[in-house]
Protein backbone atom coordinates (compact mmCIF):
# COMPACT_ATOMS: atom_id res chain seq x y z
CA UNK A 1 0.00 0.00 0.00
CA UNK A 2 1.31 3.52 -0.23
CA UNK A 3 -0.08 6.13 2.52
CA UNK A 4 -0.71 6.22 6.18
CA UNK A 5 -0.77 3.45 8.31
CA UNK A 6 -1.74 5.03 12.24
CA UNK A 7 -2.71 2.31 14.65
CA UNK A 8 -4.23 -0.07 11.93
CA UNK A 9 -5.98 2.35 9.89
CA UNK A 10 -4.91 2.57 6.49
CA UNK A 11 -5.65 5.72 4.61
CA UNK A 12 -4.57 6.08 0.75
CA UNK A 13 -3.77 3.05 -2.07
CA UNK A 14 -3.93 -0.44 -1.74
CA UNK A 15 -2.46 -2.37 -5.08
CA UNK A 16 -3.31 -6.70 -4.53
CA UNK A 17 -3.83 -8.86 -7.19
CA UNK A 18 -6.19 -11.31 -7.95
CA UNK A 19 -4.98 -14.79 -8.65
CA UNK A 20 -6.16 -18.20 -9.91
CA UNK A 21 -4.04 -20.75 -8.99
CA UNK A 22 -6.73 -23.50 -10.22
CA UNK A 23 -6.50 -25.13 -13.13
CA UNK A 24 -9.86 -23.81 -14.49
CA UNK A 25 -11.29 -20.41 -15.59
CA UNK A 26 -12.66 -18.31 -12.73
CA UNK A 27 -15.50 -15.37 -13.25
CA UNK A 28 -15.01 -12.55 -10.72
CA UNK A 29 -18.16 -11.11 -10.15
CA UNK A 30 -17.28 -8.10 -7.17
CA UNK A 31 -14.61 -6.82 -4.80
CA UNK A 32 -15.36 -5.35 -1.61
CA UNK A 33 -12.65 -4.42 1.16
CA UNK A 34 -14.08 -4.69 4.31
CA UNK A 35 -12.65 -3.43 7.69
CA UNK A 36 -11.74 -6.02 10.03
CA UNK A 37 -12.96 -4.68 13.50
CA UNK A 38 -16.72 -4.05 12.32
CA UNK A 39 -17.31 -5.70 9.09
CA UNK A 40 -18.34 -2.37 7.31
CA UNK A 41 -18.00 -2.48 3.48
CA UNK A 42 -15.44 0.64 3.08
CA UNK A 43 -15.10 -0.25 -1.30
CA UNK A 44 -17.29 -2.44 -3.72
CA UNK A 45 -16.28 -2.73 -6.99
CA UNK A 46 -18.36 -4.82 -9.54
CA UNK A 47 -15.60 -6.69 -11.73
CA UNK A 48 -18.03 -7.13 -14.57
CA UNK A 49 -17.64 -10.41 -15.14
CA UNK A 50 -14.25 -10.55 -15.69
CA UNK A 51 -12.65 -13.70 -16.92
CA UNK A 52 -9.45 -14.82 -15.40
CA UNK A 53 -7.59 -17.38 -16.81
CA UNK A 54 -5.90 -20.40 -15.50
CA UNK A 55 -2.46 -19.96 -13.46
CA UNK A 56 -3.05 -16.13 -14.02
CA UNK A 57 -3.67 -13.29 -12.15
CA UNK A 58 -4.76 -9.22 -12.58
CA UNK A 59 -3.85 -6.51 -10.74
CA UNK A 60 -6.02 -3.55 -8.91
CA UNK A 61 -5.20 -0.58 -7.03
CA UNK A 62 -8.15 0.77 -4.58
CA UNK A 63 -8.83 4.00 -2.69
CA UNK A 64 -9.44 3.52 0.78
CA UNK A 65 -9.94 5.99 4.21
CA UNK A 66 -9.43 4.82 7.37
CA UNK A 67 -10.13 1.51 6.98
CA UNK A 68 -8.87 -0.74 9.86
CA UNK A 69 -6.87 -3.49 8.73
CA UNK A 70 -8.96 -4.32 5.47
CA UNK A 71 -10.42 -7.85 4.74
CA UNK A 72 -10.27 -8.47 0.39
CA UNK A 73 -13.61 -10.52 -0.56
CA UNK A 74 -13.60 -11.90 -3.88
CA UNK A 75 -17.20 -13.37 -5.34
CA UNK A 76 -16.52 -15.28 -8.20
CA UNK A 77 -18.14 -18.17 -10.33
CA UNK A 78 -16.70 -21.22 -10.93
CA UNK A 79 -18.68 -24.27 -12.52
CA UNK A 80 -22.04 -21.93 -12.25
CA UNK A 81 -21.64 -21.64 -8.56
CA UNK A 82 -20.92 -18.57 -6.61
CA UNK A 83 -17.93 -18.28 -3.98
CA UNK A 84 -16.25 -16.30 -2.07
CA UNK A 85 -13.13 -16.02 -0.97
CA UNK A 86 -11.23 -13.99 1.68
CA UNK A 87 -7.82 -12.31 2.03
CA UNK A 88 -5.63 -9.83 4.59
CA UNK A 89 -3.94 -6.93 3.51
CA UNK A 90 -1.09 -7.81 4.57
CA UNK A 91 -1.06 -10.85 1.86
CA UNK A 92 -1.82 -8.12 -1.10
CA UNK A 93 -3.27 -10.66 -3.28
CA UNK A 94 -6.65 -12.80 -3.17
CA UNK A 95 -5.50 -15.93 -4.57
CA UNK A 96 -8.26 -18.71 -5.42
Amino acid sequence: YSGMFINGYITGNISFSLVNNSSHRIVAEKLEIVSSNNGYVKYSESLNNKAIEPNSKINYTAQVNSIYKPIFKLYFTYNNKTYIKLSNYKDCEVAV
